[in-house]
């Protein structure tokens, strides 16, 4: 069966609700409906019922200001990211149009574009952007710093690509717009997770607290980090998909070890889980815990 129409809504021109040329689309979380008004300069966002809510940009070179903006991709803490296309650099914002940082200037090097049109984030924050005359794709992190760059494998070079996708696992999906395909590029490892930093929170059982826990991590490698947690010694690694399964163990004296295992919340900065009690390998009564990221 179709997706059925509902509605629609805009006419041409430059007044709040209408459009000149729209070219990109996103919708965040909460709903909300991003339009990168390109031949009008700005940004307009909606409810998911086609109301307007606000509006910012205009032409310029500015913070804020656009050039033929195309492409729009929205992270998991409502950022909203903008292809600034004839400006060549990608700008974030907030949810409320508040600019926040830009990157990116005219070049062929690392970090340049060269009429970037699209833009899109995984679930690890990074930002993966069509660098349309340079044919090529670069990745960044959520504060536009460069990670790597890519053509395509071997032979198959890209041609002028414009749009880009990328799925929970982390894997990009280009339209290669010239060779008239898509192409798909496997992630080779699991985006990673920063556990590093001072973390704080609370114990449960049930619904009484136990006690209030933090936690400093220093990371070793990707995947396995030491610090000091509730002023004990503290071993733990983070292990599964997109490393984001918590998994510590804590030991204490007088034959006391607890076990922690949650789930890290890249958005939320939070890790939440179960934890377990032994004493001389007898399992005692457990519960649950909550750790916020304070400071890195």
């Amino acid at each position: 069966m179709p997706w059925l129409w509902t509605k629609a809504w805009g006419s041409n021109g430059n007044a709040t609700a209408q459009f000149r040329s729209p070219v990109g689309v996103v919708v965040d979380p909460s709903g909300h409906v991003f339009v990168a008004d390109t031949g009008n300069d700005r940004i307009q966002k909606f409810d998911k019922n086609g109301t307007f809510v606000s509006t910012w940009g205009g032409f310029g070179t500015g913070n804020g200001q656009f050039k033929e903006p195309n492409g729009l991709a929205v992270d998991g803490g409502g950022h909203v990211f903008v292809a600034d296309t004839s400006n060549n650099r990608i700008q974030k914002f907030d949810d409320g149009g508040t600019f926040l940082i830009a990157w990116g200037s005219g070049g062929g090097g690392n970090g340049h574009f060269s009429d970037p049109t699209a833009v899109a984030v995984d679930t690890a924050g990074n930002v993966f952007v069509t660098d349309l005359l340079n044919e090529r794709v670069q990745a960044f992190d959520g504060n536009g710093r460069f990670l790597t760059t890519w053509t395509a494998a071997g032979s198959e070079q890209l041609d002028s690509p414009h749009g880009v996708a990328v799925d929970g696992r982390g894997d990009v999906f280009v339209a290669d717009t010239n060779s008239h395909r898509i192409e798909k590029f496997s992630c080779p490892t699991p985006p990673p997770y920063d556990i590093a930093g001072h973390w704080s929170g609370m114990e449960r059982q049930g619904h009484m607290a136990l006690a209030s826990i933090s936690a400093d991590f220093t990371s070793l490698s990707a995947k396995k980090f030491t610090g000091v947690f509730t002023g004990e010694a503290l071993s733990c690694t983070v292990s599964g998909k997109h490393l984001k399964v918590f998994k510590a163990q804590l030991k204490c004296s007088g034959g006391i070890r607890i076990v922690l295992r949650g789930k890290l919340d890249t958005t939320t900065q939070t890790i939440t889980g179960t934890f377990r009690r032994f004493e001389h390998g007898k399992r005692e009564p457990g519960g649950t815990f909550t750790l916020t990221k304070v400071s890195a």
